[in-house]
């Protein structure tokens, strides 16, 4: 039995019958370009936070009195600033049920 492409697709027998069974490829799931960018966009905004964090990059750390930006300063976490200190001494100590457990 000699078969034959047809289109780079579908390979089929010399008398028209398919050769093998075609399967055809799933729909994409609706929405799957949104959620794709989602997906991205929350991935760079974690990263952009870890990042500031760990080097004073001067979104939320690295800021001087004045405004000014003091790039890779103390408030980096590679220089010995604490990643978690804004968090524990502005939100959490100052109210809320578990004002004891962080003091």
């Amino acid at each position: 039995m000699t078969t034959g492409v047809i289109d780079g697709k579908t390979e089929v027998n010399l008398d028209g019958r398919p050769a093998v069974e075609v399967v055809r490829e799933p729909e994409a799931v609706k929405g799957a370009r949104f959620w794709g960018v989602l997906r991205i966009a929350m991935g760079t905004t974690f990263l952009w936070a870890f990042l500031d964090k760990a080097f004073g990059l001067g979104f939320s750390t690295g800021r001087l009195e004045n405004g000014g930006i003091d790039f890779f300063g103390p408030d980096a976490w590679i220089n010995g600033g604490s990643p978690t200190d804004g968090v524990l001494q502005f939100a959490v100590h100052t109210k809320g049920f578990l004002v004891d457990f962080y003091q």
